[in-house]
């Protein structure tokens, strides 16, 4: 509701250049910390048997599920990244596959805190919203 608003009451021509910027981003990043990878994304990628890392990456934007999937699993995960995302708000940040994934979003867009990830070493920071 909030952003509608906004980008109603600053004009078509403001709304179209922001789409614009968000279709221009990409869907994840990946970076090197300390000689640690780490993929950085919205969502996450999903895991399909049988696929490479990157081949469920390439799905994972073809069929929206790096945008938008929600579904967490508990097993090792065939990659060298560590993945960082959020999406699917929780109480404390949460590590799952035996530490190769963490969801870092704890629900500041409804009003409770932010989740910060320090690469570095893993440290866990929050801010109240």
């Amino acid at each position: 509701k909030i952003t509608y608003s906004q980008l109603v009451e600053r004009g078509e021509e403001y709304t179209k250049e922001f789409l614009q910027f968000l279709h221009e981003l990409p869907f994840f990043y990946k970076i090197t910390v300390n000689d640690k990878k780490f993929f950085l994304c919205h969502a996450k990628p999903v895991f399909y048997q049988g696929m490479t890392f990157d081949e469920c990456v390439s799905e994972a934007i073809r069929n929206g599920d790096i945008v938008w999937d929600r579904y967490f699993f508990d097993e090792h995960l065939d990659t060298e990244y560590t993945i960082i995302h959020g999406h699917t708000p929780m109480e404390h940040i949460h590590s799952y596959c035996y530490g190769q994934a963490y969801n870092i979003d704890c629900g500041c867009a409804v009003a409770a805190r932010l989740g910060c990830l320090r690469l570095e070493d893993m440290k866990e920071f929050y801010v109240h919203c």
